[in-house]
């Protein structure tokens, strides 16, 4: 199923956050409500995600997933289609999201060509 827009509604948003969704079979896309967060680390890697609003990967989210949001953008929340990596985002300048002709429509994949990385 799809994230719930209210997952974290009762979530205090000025304190860390960390929530692992991770191998859920989660479809959809990860909701634009979870912008109110000033420091997030939201791990979404392996599941059915096909969206990633850019507004969660601007500079209002500088401290998300430990800062990687700071340093590599969309690709520090969740590797975009048609790439993957072992954590299923780019963490550290050695995990960069590689190319793979596989995983076209999904976000966040940590295995390529049915390949685990």
């Amino acid at each position: 199923g799809a994230i719930p827009d209210n997952l974290l509604d009762e979530v205090s948003l000025r304190k860390p956050m960390t929530i692992d969704l991770s191998s859920n079979k989660l479809t959809g896309g990860v909701p634009l409500r979870f912008d109110r967060f000033d420091d997030l680390t939201l791990y979404v890697r392996d599941n059915k995600i096909t969206d990633l609003p850019p507004a969660l990967c601007d500079a209002d989210n500088k401290r998300w997933n430990l800062r990687d949001v700071t340093f590599y953008g969309c690709d520090g929340i969740m590797c975009p289609p048609g790439t993957a990596s072992y954590r299923g985002r780019q963490s550290d300048q050695g995990s960069p999201c590689q190319r793979c002709s596989s995983n076209r429509d999904l976000y966040g994949q940590v295995s390529c060509d049915g390949v685990a990385l």
